[in-house]
């Protein structure tokens, strides 16, 4: 009997159940498998971690599909120079870097597409392209001043107005020539789902002065992938932490215990499911952290989670005869229904490449606001795509073989007006950061080194916390 019920307690750890099959409770749970949550457990220094994911698969917005040999992204498609904690990670994956081949940058306007040293030419006057130039000089040396307040916590000091200043406005004052306004709002919509009325100069400058491109530097690439596309980093990380994941498990509740632990209430499979942890880190978008949190976080954290919103989008890739977009990896489009359009085959084929190919689209709504866009039928999804890129190439709607269409409602959180602010009441918050914590490219920035970060700086708390 001794025997047996040493067995049976040992396969409890081992299960991570206890001996009369109740959950165990467990030091953290994770709500969400996307980069932040698969982050902070991969940081997490105590190995009783459970993962609680709604889809069937880890990875947030990466998600990619196959077609002929080729990977095509349905979410996120690239990286900036892997840095800080990215670059290491990375490393630690043991993951290859592919460098996007340029010319990488390329501007649709009228049907025609502007890409290398002619590249600014949808600029009517030489002046015109002078002040484009010397905006990107100006928001290089805005970028440098605000970095570190956005990526490692400095003091915001003389920089606190900007956060109340949209990229709207701060454009207009600076006197930006209408086209040039219109590129860096096609910019933001198709990064940010948002335009400029609803961004903060804060948070935009960053990516403003990333993404507009240079005549003199088409040669140079500063966007990057992996071999199989960004989903590779997704699939690293999910399959180091396999054990620890529990898919189509979709959390509705947390509430706090008497003993100081945490309850996280669940449903799988059409079933009621109870964990028990010490510490709950929830990476879920703002608005579905709310509804989970209701229960156990303080009034004001919840009012300063509903503030944040979100942009939806809708990506299509389409399967054609040919290839069609040589000129430039992608095209930010100033008058389509489309924001860019993507050479989908460009890390995976040679220059010459001509056979059968993907084209891909990302289409945002004018403004975060519109939360019915995504309601568009595939059919009108697709139609609508063809007719804008006929204007470039002629006769593509004949070569099409099949298409993949794909919706996020929450596709990228609003860095809207007074977001510095708001980032911080949640920080400072007296209900969080003790049991519960929140983690995402909401609490950092809007992209893959945002995410990652985000993911790390919860886990080194919670390991502080733990000790």
């Amino acid at each position: 009997m001794r025997k047996a019920s040493l067995l049976g307690l040992l396969l409890s750890v081992i299960l991570n159940v206890s001996v009369n099959g109740q959950e165990k409770t467990h030091e953290v749970i994770i709500i969400g498998a996307g980069l932040s949550g698969l982050t902070s457990a991969y940081y997490l220094k105590t190995n009783n971690v459970l993962i609680l994911e709604r889809k069937a698969q880890a990875g947030g917005r990466i998600i990619d599909g196959q077609w002929n040999g080729f990977h095509y992204p349905k979410g996120t498609e690239y990286m900036g120079k892997p840095e800080g904690v990215l670059k290491q990670l990375i490393t630690d994956l043991d993951l290859d870097v592919i460098q996007i081949p340029p010319p990488t940058d390329g501007i649709g306007y009228k049907g025609t597409i502007y890409t290398k040293a002619g590249i600014l030419d949808f600029l009517p006057t030489k002046k015109d392209r002078n002040q484009f130039k010397a905006l990107q000089r100006k928001l290089s040396k805005l970028d440098k001043a605000t970095e570190g307040v956005l990526w490692e916590g400095e003091d915001i000091d003389t920089y606190s107005t900007l956060d109340d200043v949209s990229v709207a406005q701060w454009l207009s004052e600076n006197q930006i020539h209408p086209l040039i306004q219109r590129y860096i709002e096609i910019e933001n919509l198709g990064l940010f789902s948002a335009n400029n009325e609803e961004l903060s100069i804060l948070y935009n400058a960053n990516e403003m002065a990333y993404n507009l491109p240079s005549p003199k530097d088409f040669w140079e690439s500063e966007v990057f992938t992996f071999e199989n596309g960004m989903v590779d980093l997704s699939n690293a990380l999910s399959e180091k932490l396999e054990a620890k994941i529990k898919y189509g498990t979709e959390v509705i509740s947390v509430n706090q215990q008497p003993d100081g632990s945490m309850q996280v209430i669940a449903r799988s499979q059409g079933e009621k499911k109870v964990y028990k942890a010490k510490k709950v880190i929830c990476t879920t978008p703002a608005p579905i952290a709310k509804k989970i949190l209701a229960n156990s976080i303080s009034t004001r954290a919840l009012e300063q989670l509903g503030k944040v919103d979100y942009g939806q989008y809708i990506t299509i890739n389409i399967f054609t005869e040919k290839r069609w977009l040589k000129e430039a990896w992608t095209v930010s489009c100033l008058d389509n229904y489309f924001t860019s359009i993507y050479d989908v085959t460009r890390t995976q084929t040679t220059e010459d490449y001509n056979g059968k190919s993907i084209i891909s689209a990302y289409i945002p709504s004018t403004t975060a606001k519109d939360k019915t866009f995504i309601l568009q039928s595939d059919e009108d999804v697709l139609q609508k795509t063809l007719k804008d890129m006929e204007h470039y190439f002629p006769g593509i709607s004949k070569s099409v073989l099949g298409f993949d269409v794909q919706r996020f409602n929450y596709a990228y959180p609003v860095f809207g007006l007074g977001y510095y602010s708001l980032l911080q009441k949640l920080e400072n918050d007296s209900s969080l950061n003790k049991t519960i914590f929140l983690t995402g490219d909401y609490m950092k920035y809007a992209v893959v080194d945002g995410a990652i970060l985000s993911g790390y700086i919860t886990a080194q708390k919670v390991n502080k916390l733990l000790r």
